[in-house]
């Protein structure tokens, strides 16, 4: 589950998610769109970034920890798409859980 927020004083896209996998993440970024109205968002979260950051359990840190964090968007007209990353340290190998797909609006 999440919530995606805009700030307008900072200019800035928020998303927070939480993964009932004992994961919560605050991701931060931007939002622009061109002169033709194609709308591009993109966030991430990584371990490393003091203010857009993951936070896991004990376990989860120790055995399948989430890194690093990525979502894009881009909506143009009735079509919006989307791409995520989310890279996993699991047992000492990392792995880049991906996911996207094209949404349509059908009037």
């Amino acid at each position: 589950m999440g919530y995606w927020m805009w700030d307008a004083a900072e200019q800035q896209v928020i998303q927070s998610l939480t993964i009932p996998r004992a994961v919560c993440v605050l991701a931060g970024g931007t939002a622009t769109t061109t002169a033709e109205g194609v709308t591009h968002i993109n966030v991430s979260a990584s371990l490393d970034n003091p203010h857009w950051n993951i936070l896991q359990s004990p376990f989860m840190a120790k055995n399948a920890k989430t890194t690093r964090y990525s979502h894009s968007i881009t909506v143009k007209g009735d079509v919006m798409e989307y791409t995520e990353s989310t890279l996993l340290d699991i047992y000492g190998r990392e792995f880049d859980h991906t996911d996207g797909d094209t949404l349509y609006r059908i009037a």
